[in-house]
């Protein structure tokens, strides 16, 4: 994952739902370890999805997830990796993390290594 610039006048919808996430509530500490497993997570994927490989220097806690995205992979293939999209109209953005085909339509994916479900999910 990188950081990027993105133009002022448009808001993020991560930014947006924030306020709904209850992530406010959670230790600093525990979060930042959650944000870096999802980070290593992603990474892992990313790199697999590029020809790099799947495994590497993956952590015993970051597995689980790995073995997830192998069963779920088996049945997929992607078109594009890490997209933003813009929308003019509500001078929003957002970012996925793959765009695979399924039943022939396009379909966003956004990796999640939480576990429990957020409410917001399903608005980003």
């Amino acid at each position: 994952m990188t950081c990027e610039t993105i133009d002022p006048k448009y808001r993020r919808v991560t930014d947006i739902l924030s306020p709904q996430t209850g992530y406010g509530s959670i230790p600093v500490k525990i979060l930042k370890n959650a944000c870096d497993r999802g980070t290593r997570v992603h990474n892992c994927i990313e790199n697999h999805l590029k020809g790099i490989g799947l495994y590497g220097d993956e952590e015993p806690e970051e597995i689980g997830y790995l073995e997830s995205f192998e069963k779920f992979w088996k049945e997929y293939s992607f078109t594009a990796l890490e997209n933003r999209f813009f929308c003019d109209d509500l001078m929003i953005t957002g970012k996925c993390d793959l765009i695979i085909e399924y039943e022939g339509k396009p379909v966003m994916i956004d990796w999640k290594t939480s576990a429990a479900v957020n409410p917001t999910w399903a608005y980003q």
